[in-house]
């Protein structure tokens, strides 16, 4: 369980958020990249080719890819 962790689906990449410093050794044991750019955490298939534009936000790639969001926070996150 990732506790005060963001979870965003946008396209076919995973997005981890929020307090993920606390939870860094999960994240990079479950096998997800660090993206300092954009200060989360990802996860991509293997597969999937980069087409995503490097300095376009979160909410932009959700706005462009669409996006299903988790949260273990009580309070909505920002990613739309």
């Amino acid at each position: 369980r990732l506790d005060g962790c963001d979870i965003a689906l946008i396209g076919k990449w995973v997005w981890v958020t929020g307090d993920t410093k606390a939870n860094r050794a999960a994240l990079k044991a479950a096998g997800l990249w660090w993206h300092e750019k954009r200060v989360a955490w990802y996860w991509k298939p293997y597969t999937e080719r980069t087409k995503f534009n490097s300095h376009a936000s979160l909410d932009d790639l959700a706005e462009t890819y669409g996006c299903k969001t988790w949260s273990t926070h009580a309070a909505p996150i920002s990613v739309a």
